[in-house]
């Protein structure tokens, strides 16, 4: 790396003397460079560190990998710099101009968090920090775009800066709101607390720590915008587009961090994205698609997620779920096993194919859903209800179903080996063809079941009421558990015979029978 002294040497190697080699001790220390006119110079790879470059001109300049941490850039103008993989941290950048300038591969980590325009500036591969590495202007391979695809910046050049505190902030919403459209704009720290933003186009702009707390930004375009950290409190964001196209490599908002509590988020496409550790607690997440999304850590406390879809590639992790409506929510083929869905709302969810061993789902509405060929061995449902829900094909074995509420439910050819369901209520349930083998069904109501070709061997049903139920053609009733508290009233047996009128008293062969 060559390292410029003075305005001689510097001079030199901008047009590539080879007075370059000569040293003016005068400048070894803290360079004063500020206010030259340095247009479409040459400081490739130059060692620039703590060069007082304040109000210098720069446009056009060549900088690539040349190191300017600690040096003051204060009012200079690098418009069209190139500035590939150069180093800018602790820069003093208040007020510098990098309209158009390529950042590509650069470390980006300015003193001066406030005051400079990054109007239409290229971030490829930008480090912002340790953890923050920007893509926005990437193209297939990871190259940076050409200039003349970048999007068009409607305002004027340096408009917009970043937030500042005071009336800076109130300046730029009044400019958001009027002008509609900020391509490529440097917002971070802004202050947009209530603002009308509807329709409202940010995209590629760093939004970073921005404040849009109860804010309209309804249809608003945050395609590959930085918003890491961006604070959305109850904010409207119905129809807003977060990034979600896939089809663009490296065409994703980055949203890490981001805060969407209370926030309305109804029918987004979050799919395959990376929401590790998003803070949706109480947000209005209706329809969104999360199909592949990665949930890691995310806090959807109660959330509304009614008719959210998920699927077997999306990835829960440690998610927190407590108290969300999770009604007509597809778990279609999820992978959950050992799950804690307490405290939920899942009335018409569908878990049809979900593989859901051990998941716990005490005292939780499950009303109509559609648990199809769902794999649910020693679930536990104590006291849960599942009226009129599907649980056709569902393997129960071993399930806890103690005080479930399964009138109306369809149980047909599922496997409840083992279950545990005293005090369930089965009336009107379907269970033909359904495996109940050593199943405890103490107490249960089977009023008007249909147990038709159920396999019924072993099974306790000390205490239950049969009346009006059909088991024609079950099997295995010889070893039946029964007692005198087991009531067959008008209950159509295996052999077809239907025993009918006082539905009280036992038989010598230990099944009721009506006399």
């Amino acid at each position: 790396m060559r390292k410029i002294i003075g305005t001689v040497i510097l001079a030199a190697a901008l047009l590539g003397s080879p007075a370059a080699a000569q040293v003016d001790d005068e400048f070894r220390n803290g360079q004063q460079l500020n206010g030259l006119q340095l247009i479409g110079g040459d400081l490739r790879g130059v060692d620039l560190r703590v060069a007082d470059l304040g109000g210098a001109n720069l446009t056009r300049v060549k900088l690539g990998a040349a190191n300017l941490s600690n040096a003051s850039l204060i009012g200079a103008n690098l418009t069209d710099a190139n500035l590939n993989n150069a180093i800018l941290t602790g820069t003093s950048m208040f007020q510098t101009n990098l309209q158009g300038s390529d950042l590509t591969g650069a470390i980006y980590g300015p003193a001066t968090q406030e005051g400079f325009s990054l109007y239409e500036a290229r971030l490829c591969n930008t480090r912002l920090s340790a953890s923050a590495v920007v893509n926005r202007d990437c193209g297939p391979a990871g190259q940076a775009l050409r200039a003349d695809n970048r999007a068009y910046h409607e305002w004027e050049p340096g408009a917009v800066l970043i937030g500042q505190v005071g009336t800076g902030n109130q300046a730029d919403q009044t400019r958001l709101t009027r002008n509609r459209v900020c391509h490529d704009c440097d917002l971070r720290d802004g202050r947009f607390m209530n603002a009308a933003l509807t329709g409202v186009d940010m995209s590629r702009s760093m939004l970073t720590r921005a404040n849009f707390r109860d804010a309209t930004l309804t249809r608003a375009n945050f395609m590959n915008t930085e918003l890491t950290g961006t604070d959305f409190h109850r904010a409207n964001l119905t129809n807003v587009n977060l990034g979600s196209d896939q089809t663009l490599i490296r065409a994703t908002t980055i949203l890490t961090q981001a805060n969407f509590t209370n926030a309305v988020l109804r029918d987004q496409n979050f799919s395959n994205r990376d929401l590790t550790g998003m803070n949706f607690s109480s947000a209005n997440l209706s329809g969104v698609n999360l199909d592949g999304a990665n949930l890691g850590n995310a806090d959807l406390t109660g959330a509304n997620l009614t008719g959210v879809r998920f699927s077997r590639q999306t990835k829960f992790g440690t998610a927190t779920f407590t108290r969300a409506n999770l009604a007509a929510t597809s778990f279609q083929g999820v992978l959950l096993p050992g799950w804690d869905f307490r405290t939920t709302t899942l009335t018409q969810s569908q878990f049809d194919r979900a593989v859901l061993p051990r998941a716990n789902f005490s005292n939780v509405r499950l009303v109509g859903a559609l648990l199809t060929d769902a794999d649910l061995q020693n679930a536990i449902f104590t006291g849960a209800n599942l009226s009129y829900a599907d649980l056709t094909n569902a393997n129960l074995s071993g399930a806890d179903l103690t005080g479930a509420n399964l009138t109306g439910a369809n149980l047909q050819n599922a496997n409840l080996t083992g279950a545990i369901m005293p005090r369930a209520n089965l009336t009107d349930a379907f269970l033909i063809s359904s495996n109940l083998t050593r199943t405890t069904l103490t107490n249960a109501n089977l009023n008007r079941a249909i147990l038709a070709s159920a396999n019924m061997t072993g099974v306790f049903l000390a205490g239950a009421d049969l009346t009006d139920a059909n088991l024609s053609a079950a099997t295995g009733l010889v070893n039946m558990n029964v007692n005198e508290s087991t009531t067959f009233c008008r209950t159509r047996m295996f052999n077809g015979e239907l025993l009918t009128s006082v539905c009280r008293g036992t038989s010598s062969t230990g099944v009721k029978q009506a006399h």
